[in-house]
């Protein structure tokens, strides 16, 4: 079984919910940031992101711009999307 097809542990926030594999999870939550999906930002132009982790307020998105990557708090990212992957 690959990591992408793994089942997520449960939590808090999602104890009660049938479990989703970690992709699914990833597309799921998160302002539609999923892998694959080419965001732009103000600063640094476009880029796709390459993670997506944790839960909640904490949910981090991981985006490879030309510039090098850089890894922001999803709720507070100034990220648009502008390709679904």
């Amino acid at each position: 079984m690959s990591s992408a097809a793994k089942r997520c542990t449960p939590c808090r926030a999602c104890s009660s919910k049938p479990s989703l594999t970690r992709q699914e999870s990833v597309a799921v939550a998160g302002a539609g940031y999923a892998v694959g999906v080419l965001v732009m930002h103000g600063d640094y132009g476009v880029g796709k992101v390459t993670d997506v982790g944790g839960h909640g307020s904490l949910r981090k998105v991981k985006v490879r711009f030309s510039t090098g990557e850089r890894t922001f708090i999803a709720e507070k990212a100034k990220l648009s999307i502008v390709q679904k992957g």
